[in-house]
């Protein structure tokens, strides 16, 4: 898929879903299925992707082989290269930063 086609894809789920949860390549990001996130913005550049949630958490997904499959329930992106995960903490200005290089992410909706 193409970057633009994955943002398309991204923008999509969560038009139809207004929050998600999310899960990263080491685990689910904050309790399961109660930390929801919402999007606030997505681009894509070159061979990238860059998701923004609740403005203070950004993925940026590179790599040509990039793909976004999505289910009833959520949607899943993988087949990157890299991904640099940047955020901050709630309540505070303190930055944290990981990269991955392999696995894959998911946005999970709301049960019910």
């Amino acid at each position: 898929m193409t970057p633009s086609e994955i943002a398309q894809v991204v923008e999509t789920f969560f038009a139809d879903h207004s929050a998600a949860g999310l899960v990263l390549p080491n685990g689910w990001f904050g309790r399961p299925y109660d930390n929801l996130h919402q999007l606030t913005a997505c681009t894509a550049a070159g061979h990238a992707v860059r998701v923004e949630l609740d403005g203070q958490l950004s993925l940026s997904f590179e790599g040509a082989e990039t793909v976004a499959v999505r289910d009833r329930d959520g949607l899943v992106v993988y087949g990157f290269t890299r991904l640099l995960w940047d955020w901050r903490s709630y309540g505070s200005f303190e930055g944290h930063h990981e990269v991955f290089s392999d696995g894959e992410v998911a946005f999970v909706a709301p049960l019910g």
